[in-house]
């Protein structure tokens, strides 16, 4: 099974298919104790497992179009200026060729997905975490069993705003109560402490930089602006977690 997923890997990048890899720091709050441990998201089985799950729902795609199931399909765009795949991680790297990227969007006409390499895709493989993946198994599950399907072409249109925004709103208070947690992780720490970073972004007088340990961004004061993909040695000099602000400066 890992040496077909390679080959449905492979395939997908010889379409066009853009990888993406960045390590994951995963957060745990108990008790008002903070924990942090690192996912390795770039393992055989997560390959595997992660393969297989795009390749059933491509599949789910094309026969709901062969067989004129309505249903919502995933799409995105090709990146406006040329990508290529990150699989060793590179914090400067990995976030020039993110924002080349353009957002994947739902749609219930059929469309190619850019960042996949697929003609069409869809999503069906986390019905108890999408509600959108939910729809379009009730449908294809009525398809199959010769039933009269739940939901018509118009009232997919009404599930498609309803799960963009919901959506939508999920991730963003995702990525807020990570950003959360991580910051006040950073501030119990001891002041004195210092972090290995590299400068990820200079905008002007702007320098962005990440903290190695835990991937955490922040802005660098600075008299003098350093390289892009420069490593240093950082201080905290302020965080504040409910506004997600982290200021570092030169160790």
């Amino acid at each position: 099974m890992r040496h077909l997923a390679q080959c449905r890997q492979r395939f997908r990048e010889e379409c066009g298919a853009i990888q993406l890899n960045r390590p994951e720091l995963k957060l745990h709050v108990e008790n008002g104790e903070i924990t942090a441990e690192w996912d390795d998201q770039n393992t055989p089985s997560h390959e595997l497992v992660s393969e297989f799950m795009v390749l059933a729902n491509h599949l789910a795609a094309r026969y709901a179009l062969r067989n004129d199931v309505p249903i919502l399909y995933r799409c995105q765009e090709l990146p406006a200026r040329d990508a290529h795949s990150v699989r060793l991680y590179d914090p400067v790297d990995f976030d020039q060729q993110v924002r080349k990227m353009k957002r994947t969007r739902l749609s219930t006409y059929p469309e190619g997905h850019g960042g996949l390499g697929l003609d069409l895709y869809t999503q069906i493989s986390s019905p108890l975490r999408r509600y959108a993946d939910m729809v379009i198994q009730r449908q294809l599950c009525a398809h199959l069993a010769g039933d009269p399907l739940p939901y018509t072409q118009t009232e997919l249109f009404g599930v498609l705003d309803n799960v963009d925004r919901t959506a939508s709103g999920n991730r963003a208070l995702e990525r807020e109560a990570r950003a959360f947690w991580t910051m006040e992780l950073l501030r119990r720490q001891d002041p004195a402490k210092t972090y290995p970073a590299t400068v990820v972004r200079v905008e002007g007088r702007l320098v962005l930089v990440e903290l190695s340990e835990y991937l955490a961004r922040g802005v660098l004061m600075v008299r003098d602006a350093p390289s892009l993909g420069e490593r240093l040695t950082v201080r905290i000099q302020e965080v504040k977690p409910k506004l997600n602000r982290l200021v570092l400066e030169p160790a």
